[in-house]
């Protein structure tokens, strides 16, 4: 592989593994950071329990000399990481990028040029479930993490060593581990799919930055005029939350949401008394703008949506039978094939010419395309 040229005119030293710099907390200490490098391996600790975004604390990397964190307390100038952000030479590795993509367009304002997730690269080999860190280290090459740092408090300083040790290690294994994926991956002709995906996620990070929506949109009880007025509260807490600097939760608990969708579909007024009955007057004329928005909108939703819960549980069911039957035959885990959420993403989207979002990728419409449109054509015109 190449190797690319230094970042900085002045001498370097190398990234050290369990040494005193194996933290960085001054910017002297940070300028002579070496990220010559292919392949770099990216980790943060953060902090997300009071309030909206995560507070980052600190971010891991790692190169084939070693490893490093650095402190983002510090008030550090981090120009040199986001020069190595911009290089098209250097791949950033990182696991579950679900939650560490979000982070770096808060924290960074840009994601790195190349950046590839080992979780993601793993759940196109092993469909049993969706592994974190430790779990695909010990699995792919027999080493046992201790995790016991896990939930620290990664705010307080100074940092104990051991979970200075626990973010290194979180780390250190990347390298190696991608380099095993990636020859799987290449082995089982799934390399072009995988990277395809990967770029399409880190584009849709960018455009969203968000850490995700709650999964009770998703309910058994609920049908598709539920699913997307729970949207728009979800789109309204969401809001709320950012404005307020809080998390979703203190804006509004799951179950209340749950609720407020069941009374909303009944009418305005079944609507106002659950708001009353939940004690939420303080969001009350919020709430009430959230409900009247939804019904001038619910008269364009496609036909196939209108028909109510039991045509849209036909289609996820259509849907997730041709999904499981991919993934078995190529070993991939179905929830990187399609989620649920996607599946109802289709179904608002799916209209004539049955055109597939961008998010669906070319390498789904090559394993499941025809299929998946068949399911939509036999609802627009049917026999």
């Amino acid at each position: 592989m190449s190797v690319v040229g230094p970042l900085h005119t002045h001498s370097k030293v190398e990234l050290v593994l369990n040494q005193s710099n194996s933290l960085i907390q001054t910017q002297g200490e940070l300028e002579q950071l070496d990220l010559v490098s292919d392949l770099i391996g990216i980790d943060h600790e953060f902090h997300l329990r009071d309030t909206y975004h995560p507070v980052a604390s600190l971010v891991q990397l790692a190169t084939r000399k070693g490893a490093v964190a650095i402190d983002l307390l510090a008030g550090l100038d981090l120009h040199t990481l986001r020069d190595a952000f911009q290089n098209p030479a250097i791949r950033f590795i990182c696991h579950d990028s679900l939650s560490e993509l979000p982070l770096m367009v808060q924290f960074y304002q840009k994601l790195p040029r190349d950046i590839v997730d080992t979780q993601l690269a793993h759940s196109f080999l092993d469909p049993s479930s969706l592994h974190g860190y430790a779990h695909v280290v010990k699995q792919c090459k027999g080493i046992v993490l201790d995790k016991s740092a896990q939930t620290s408090s990664w705010l307080n300083r100074p940092l104990n060593p051991n979970q200075i040790k626990y973010a290194i290690a979180d780390v250190e294994h990347l390298i190696d581990l991608w380099e095993y994926l990636q020859a799987k991956l290449k082995k089982t002709n799934k390399l072009a799919w995988f990277l395809e995906e990967q770029r399409t996620r880190c584009a849709r990070t960018l455009v969203t930055s968000d850490y995700g929506q709650s999964a009770l949109q998703f309910n058994p009880r609920f049908g598709k005029l539920h699913y997307s007025l729970m949207r728009d509260l979800l789109n309204w807490r969401e809001q709320r939350a950012v404005r307020l600097d809080r998390p979703r939760r203190w804006i509004l608990q799951d179950h209340y949401l749950t609720d407020l969708v069941l009374a909303g579909t009944k009418g305005p007024g079944v609507y106002a008394r659950k708001i009353r009955e939940l004690k939420l007057h303080k969001q009350f004329d919020e709430l009430m703008t959230s409900l009247t928005s939804w019904q001038q909108l619910i008269s364009d939703l496609p036909r196939h949506i209108l028909l109510g819960k039991s045509i849209t549980d036909h289609i996820v069911a259509e849907i997730k039978t041709i999904r499981d039957r991919v993934a078995a035959k190529y070993d991939i885990l179905p929830d990187v094939l399609l989620r649920r959420k996607q599946m109802l993403e289709l179904i608002d989207t799916m209209s004539p010419p049955l055109n597939f979002p961008a998010w669906f990728g070319n390498w789904r419409q090559d394993l499941m395309g025809e299929d998946i449109k068949a399911v939509f054509a036999s609802l627009i015109n049917p026999t």
